[in-house]
């Protein structure tokens, strides 16, 4: 909710009309300089009680340049400057001016803010910044507290989800045309008496592609966090922590599934909310297309290297219906590996096809025999491994199975 001092407002009015808007230094363009008071207005920065904001002597018919800086207060977050003192209109800098003009300052009432940082400096929340690779489309985080609903050792660990709590979605933060990772939240009341936490990778359970009411594990979650570790800071952090050694390539059995986070703060300023749309729009641009007459399908090619990562649909290429053959999944001609990139195929959901489908019918054609390899997933399973660099025509049949072709 936009917030201004009522109080305040009618202040600065009733000083405004006895003595002017002296009270903040004016700055004067080069333009403005040399002209005469009357040709020349005055632009006022009303913070209601923020930091202030110089005022600007323009030229009539001239613009006014937004401040460089925002203004800062106390208990509240900047929001934007506004044309009226209620803040209903935004102010236009793209607009010329005729006349002295007062720009307002919106305010959100909200958690006090660090000037320094823009980092969030009360307890409201505490935040969970995860990986690109931790991510997915449909999954979510679960807390557990003091060990709660949580049995066994990692890697086999066994979770009762009615004894978890979910994590409130924040945002999502796009990296890269292939990479994006969410930022999630849990009211502190929650954890009023935790010593330890542990987060949880989960998500629904597929039935025939499609999800269910049923919560279940998706194989990775942090160490047991100590949090009262924590200190002052509001947010555990895994964004730039390494993979699970169960989920790197050639995992021995047994590996663990737990990553080791730090505890940072959270900053608005550093995490701004994008959304992130499926369909055509989530498919990284490039080359790739689909054949005459195709339409996008709810299939993906995902992975990591040069064209993807993190294994989640958004940084992945969505596959096209084959005209020539509807049964299949899907195609996508013209992809471009390079050697030593890894992929699998989903739908976003339980369902996904690696190496082990490739066709293994000795045809020549097939590049998936020659020109890939399967790489171990760490969930006993195959990737497939890009061997030689290449544009590929890739296409999957009804059964899951590959086809992999040189592009023509």
């Amino acid at each position: 909710m936009k917030y201004r001092n009522s109080f305040a407002i009618l202040a600065f009015s009733a000083a405004f009309l006895l003595a002017g808007c002296g009270e903040q230094p004016a700055s004067s363009t080069p333009a403005a300089s040399s002209l005469t008071p009357a040709e020349t207005i005055t632009v006022t920065f009303d913070t209601d009680g923020g930091s202030a904001i110089a005022s600007q002597t323009i030229a009539k018919g001239s613009k006014a340049t937004r401040p460089s800086v925002d203004p800062t207060k106390e208990g509240y977050v900047f929001d934007d400057w506004y044309a009226d003192a209620v803040c209903a209109t935004l102010f236009d800098f793209n607009q010329a001016l005729n006349a002295n003009t007062t720009v307002y300052a919106g305010w959100d009432e909200g958690s006090d803010i660090d000037p320094s940082s823009g980092a969030i400096i009360d307890d409201d929340l505490i935040y969970f910044r995860e990986a690109t690779w931790w991510n997915s489309a449909t999954g979510f985080p679960m807390i557990s507290v003091n060990g709660a609903g949580v049995t066994g050792e990692d890697p086999n660990i066994t979770l009762d989800f009615e004894q978890l709590i979910k994590m409130d979605y924040v945002a999502t933060v796009q990296e890269s045309a292939t990479a994006y990772y969410n930022v999630y939240s849990i009211d502190p009341s929650y954890l009023s008496e935790a010593e330890t936490i542990q987060i949880f990778r989960c998500g629904p359970h597929y039935e025939n592609d499609e999800p269910t009411d049923v919560v279940e594990s998706w194989g990775a979650w942090t160490e047991v966090i100590t949090f009262a570790g924590r200190g002052e800071h509001n947010m555990y952090d895994i964004h730039d922590c390494e993979k699970p050694a169960a989920w790197v390539e050639g995992a021995a059995e047994g590996a663990s599934r737990a990553v080791s986070g730090v505890w940072s703060d959270y900053d608005p300023t550093d995490i701004p909310d994008v959304s992130i749309d499926s369909g055509e729009d989530s498919t990284p641009s490039g080359d790739y297309y689909g054949p005459e007459g195709s339409s996008l399908v709810e299939w993906y090619i995902v992975g990591e290297g040069s064209l993807f990562s993190g294994w989640n649909t958004a940084g992945g290429l969505q596959l096209y219906s084959n005209p020539g053959n509807p049964e299949d999944k899907g195609c996508l001609l013209n992809v471009a590996f390079v050697e030593g990139d890894l992929f699998k195929v989903t739908d976003g959901g339980s369902t996904w096809f690696g190496y082990e489908g490739v066709d293994k019918y000795e045809d020549p054609s097939n590049k998936g025999l020659t020109c890939f390899e399967a790489a171990e997933d760490g969930f006993g399973g195959s990737n497939f491994k890009c061997t030689v660099s290449g544009n590929y025509d890739v296409y999957v049949n009804g059964s899951g199975v590959f086809w992999i072709t040189d592009h023509a």
